[in-house]
């Protein structure tokens, strides 16, 4: 138990140094850039509706003029973009009121409030808007899209492991299908509950649909599985394929991950 608890401590310190060596070696998956890409995004669609809005002047209602209307929902989508992370009751009651006031509600518009319940971890709520936005058919911008799954992955954390399969299908039917790092957080979810068989299954069916875990999601595997008793070389080995951040690297690692959650589903890993 000792032993155990050495190689725990010194894996936890190797990992603390190896993500911000991760960090600074890969741009590409180094620090989050999801914030600058969505305020570029929502402030692009903006700009193509202001000339519109420069036009009209005012406010108007959406009860006027049909060329009234790109300029109210670029109003609207200024007001969505200029709210504080925090406002996230702010955004949705501002689509209240557009809904209200019969304004058609644009991608843009909801990517925008998607964007701040995400950042407020309104996961829940922002599952919600995102089922909402297609419902109505509308096709969602990569920003919006970005978020949705944020929102349904932070979601997917407080759901027992039995439920994390069906919610991934349930997201697949609704029109936003889940992506690796959405499968990677539902699996890193079983394997914190020692939920392994659910853990190697949501692996199983990554592998399937061509995806292969990596960055986060794979730390919070590789975690958990060291804690559940994986050999400390088996450890190392899976840690450095995790720093490489190449294809090769991260497809062998996935083969790694699902061969120890399959020792551990059999009872094999276990004190």
């Amino acid at each position: 138990m000792a032993l155990r608890r050495s190689v725990l401590v010194a894996w936890r310190a190797r990992a603390c140094v190896s993500s911000s060596c991760r960090c600074a070696a890969g741009a590409a998956r180094g620090p989050d850039t999801k914030i600058a890409s969505r305020m570029t995004q929502a402030r692009a669609g903006f700009h193509r509706l202001r000339p519109a809005m420069q036009q009209s002047g005012g406010a108007g209602s959406a009860d006027g003029p049909p060329d009234d209307i790109p300029r109210q929902q670029a109003h609207m989508l200024y007001q969505l973009e200029a709210l504080e992370n925090t406002k996230w009751r702010d955004a949705l009651r501002m689509l209240d009121d557009a809904r209200a006031a019969r304004l058609p509600l644009t991608p843009p518009m909801y990517a925008a409030a998607l964007a701040t319940l995400a950042a407020s971890r309104q996961w829940s709520r922002g599952l919600e808007l995102a089922r909402t936005m297609l419902a109505e058919a509308h096709a969602p911008t990569e920003g919006g899209r970005a978020d949705a799954l944020e929102c349904a992955r932070g979601h997917a954390r407080g759901l027992a492991p039995r439920e994390l399969a069906p919610f991934l299908a349930e997201l697949r039917e609704m029109g936003l299908a889940p992506d690796a790092e959405t499968y990677g957080a539902a699996a890193a979810t079983a394997a914190s509950r020692n939920a392994w068989a659910e853990a190697h299954a949501l692996l199983q069916e990554m592998t399937r649909r061509g995806l292969v875990v990596d960055g986060r999601s794979a730390e919070d595997l590789l975690d958990g599985l060291v804690f559940a008793a994986a050999t400390a070389e088996r450890a190392e080995e899976a840690r450095e394929l995790w720093l490489e951040q190449t294809p090769e690297a991260d497809a062998k690692l996935h083969t790694m991950l699902l061969e120890l959650c399959s020792v551990l589903k059999e009872g094999g890993g276990e004190d």
